[in-house]
């Protein structure tokens, strides 16, 4: 028996709600998370065709790759991702550049006051 249906009055309690249902004819669109009718072809809030499912997720592991090497990592794994995970692709080079820019912000301070110590004899 299906419990009596709530005013909801954001989109997070109504996805919760339906997803701890576990109906069997309720659907969700893959791509947006919205309730697709009983025989829609389309999804009325997206746009995109009922089990049409090009893209895939990929393991959160990728996030290794520009961690461990960088910009270079993040250039790879943005190239290996991007066809099946663009956002997942696109946030490994954004993680590898970010991490790149760190690294020499961090050496240049670090020689600047190596040179500055250096330059006053206080030495090491």
């Amino acid at each position: 028996m299906r419990p009596a249906r709530a005013d909801f009055s954001s989109e997070f309690v109504r996805r919760f709600y339906y997803s701890s249902m576990r109906c069997d004819d309720v659907t969700f669109c893959s791509k947006c998370g919205g309730e697709l009718l009983e025989n829609s072809v389309y999804c009325t809030k997206c746009g995109t065709k009922v089990g049409e499912s090009s893209l895939h997720k990929r393991s959160r592991w990728w996030y290794l790759l520009p961690i461990l090497f960088s910009i270079v990592g993040g250039v790879i794994s943005y190239f290996i991702v991007k066809e099946n995970d663009p956002v997942l692709a696109k946030n490994c080079l954004i993680l590898g550049a970010i991490l790149t820019i760190i690294g020499v912000v961090i050496g240049l301070i670090s020689a600047a006051t190596s040179a500055y110590l250096w330059h006053m004899n206080v030495g090491f």
